[in-house]
């Protein structure tokens, strides 16, 4: 996918993030609380990634929030746009999430939106395990051809990212010689779209 592709997703990600959560993660969006706004790191997480060797093809956004029993806890989002298999993404998730946790001494939570056509493509955990040695992370996943099965409801959803999982779906019903023109209807909507999201001073 083209560089664009992934800004679109990045921008409206930051222009949508509250309405983000509450369509693909509602029980996250319901324990934050967005009265006290939030934070995208972006300087932090790319002085964090920059030298990462396993791949760079991610619309990636680090989130500092709080929650609405008093804590403040970073929210680490990924964003996969990527029509294919990606072999080390598991790894990927895993190299991150440890180095913001081992910089910030903050709880780390990695999130994934797979928007690939493979069904069966659907990663969500990293795992090394070796005699009495175990290290597991598990990670939620949302993959958007998942919604195929829910397009009258995605229709009558208020919510301004069922028009871009509906978009997406054109996408993969079209293939993949229209990536252009997904990427210029989404980067169209990310300007259109507006929310009443707060940001930390």
């Amino acid at each position: 996918m083209p560089k664009k592709f992934d800004s679109a997703w990045k921008e409206v990600i930051e222009n949508l993030f509250e309405d983000f959560l509450n369509f693909f993660f509602p029980e996250i969006f319901a324990d934050i609380d967005f009265s006290k706004g939030y934070e995208f790191l972006k300087k932090e997480l790319s002085s964090i990634v920059k030298d990462n060797k396993i791949g760079n093809r991610f619309a990636d956004e680090l989130v500092k929030v709080f929650l609405k029993n008093g804590s403040e806890k970073w929210l680490l989002v990924h964003i996969e746009v990527q029509g294919y298999k990606e072999l080390n993404f598991e790894e990927r998730i895993f190299v991150y999430n440890y180095r913001i946790f081992d910089k910030y001494k903050k709880e780390v939570i990695s999130l994934a939106i797979l928007t690939d056509g493979d069904r069966e493509y659907r990663p969500n955990q990293f795992k090394i395990e070796r005699w009495r040695f175990k290290c597991i992370m598990e990670f939620p996943v949302v993959k958007l051809i998942d919604y195929q099965n829910e397009i009258q409801e995605l229709e009558k959803d208020k919510n301004p990212f069922s028009l871009v999982v509906l978009a997406h779906l054109k996408l993969i019903e079209a293939g993949k010689d229209n990536d252009k023109k997904f990427d210029a209807k989404l980067d169209r909507k990310s300007t259109r779209l507006n929310s009443s999201h707060g940001k930390l001073s």
